[in-house]
């Protein structure tokens, strides 16, 4: 492969990569919304916006229960809750996505795990919103290719009588406002018992 072949090759995967991961975010559907239902905690969620995931876990006798809710373009919403609430908190599970978060971002590009770089957040506290007891943002980048996407992953924690729940929305800076009003119709319904 030539030089100029390899270049072309590169512009377009670059704009493909660049799609994928600033994606098209549409509007949240507010005025048909869905409804999530489990037995620690409800929630109704943007009906453009889809579950995608919902895995229960027994972890040393404590009931988790994680649901991935994923927007029309790359944003992603999860509520994991804990029964009985086992003394996690909001701090404690964001530190173990950021040990993660690169691994998982790495996974889902094969091949081209090697070209991407995920850097270290950046913590902040997030006032309480709706029904949570507060929570933090991480402030992070995804760099692929050269070209860098910051991103924010907010924690919210709702503490119930027999379960907490915490939860995790993350997207790119550039599509925070297409977002925000579907994440705050969320945490301003959540219901955790």
């Amino acid at each position: 492969m030539n030089m100029s072949s390899w270049f072309r090759l590169r512009v377009a995967l670059t704009a493909w990569l660049v799609f994928v991961f600033m994606g098209c975010e549409a509007a949240p559907d507010l005025e048909s919304p869905q409804t999530y239902t489990s037995s620690h905690c409800e929630f109704s969620y943007p009906g453009n916006w889809t579950v995608t995931e919902d895995t229960p876990q027994d972890i040393d006798g404590i009931a988790l229960r994680t649901v991935v809710i994923e927007t029309p373009g790359d944003a992603i919403f999860t509520v994991s809750t804990f029964s009985p609430p086992s003394g996690i908190e909001a701090a404690t599970f964001a530190a173990e996505v950021e040990k993660e978060r690169a691994n998982e971002i790495k996974a889902m590009l094969g091949d081209l795990a090697s070209a991407v770089e995920v850097s270290k957040s950046k913590e902040s506290k997030l006032a309480p919103t709706g029904t949570s007891v507060g929570g933090l943002r991480h402030d992070f980048s995804i760099k692929l290719l050269g070209e860098q996407t910051p991103h924010w992953g907010d924690f919210y924690q709702f503490d119930g009588k027999e379960a907490v729940a915490i939860s995790y929305a993350q997207v790119a800076h550039e599509d925070y406002d297409k977002v925000k009003a579907g994440f705050d119709y969320i945490y301003n319904n959540m219901k955790v018992k």
